[in-house]
């Protein structure tokens, strides 16, 4: 489950991505390629929590998000956090019938305060700390690793539960 919502979340959204390109490009001609790009980057960039946000992860949220938010606004990683997990509860209570929006609420905001956290960490000792840059990749996808398997099952365990038991049962 840890890591299960990132390969699930990555076919559905690139193969319905694919599918509506070559729609929208090859078969009705309403838009050019260069409008179609890949929807993630790529997965070895995502040696910290922040590289797996900022440059693996999808970005179908910053364009919205971003008319919400001042291009001066310091507090732009934080908002986009914050705004992803909204979302998601909405889209849970649509689909689930129940927001967790604690479980949402939670799970982000701790990827935005570990990713504040690296970002000073890198920058109180990314000047003294000199690591090969294989042992400086290794030792980050443990750590995001280390961080989804941490997080991930508090929440995403209430949408399975909910599920489990929302389920008809059968009789024996």
């Amino acid at each position: 489950m840890s890591v299960n919502w990132i390969w699930s979340s990555y076919a559905i959204l690139s193969g319905a991505h694919g599918l509506l390109a070559i729609l929208f490009v090859s078969l009705l001609g309403c838009d050019q390629p260069e409008e179609w790009p890949p929807l993630f980057g790529n997965i070895t960039q995502a040696y910290s929590l922040r590289r797996f946000w900022g440059i693996f992860w999808h970005k179908l949220h910053t364009k919205p998000y971003d008319s919400f938010m001042s291009p001066l606004l310091s507090l732009r990683a934080f908002l986009m956090f914050f705004l992803s997990a909204i979302c998601h509860a909405l889209s849970n209570r649509a689909v689930h019938k129940k927001t967790h929006i604690v479980s949402e609420m939670h799970f982000f905001l701790l990827n935005y305060v570990l990713c504040l956290t690296e970002t000073v960490g890198e920058w109180t000792t990314g000047h003294t700390l000199k690591l090969d840059w294989r042992l400086r990749r290794a030792v980050g996808y443990t750590w995001v690793l280390f961080v989804f398997i941490c997080l991930v099952p508090g929440w995403r365990y209430p949408l399975v539960l909910d599920a489990v038991y929302s389920s008809p049962r059968q009789a024996v």
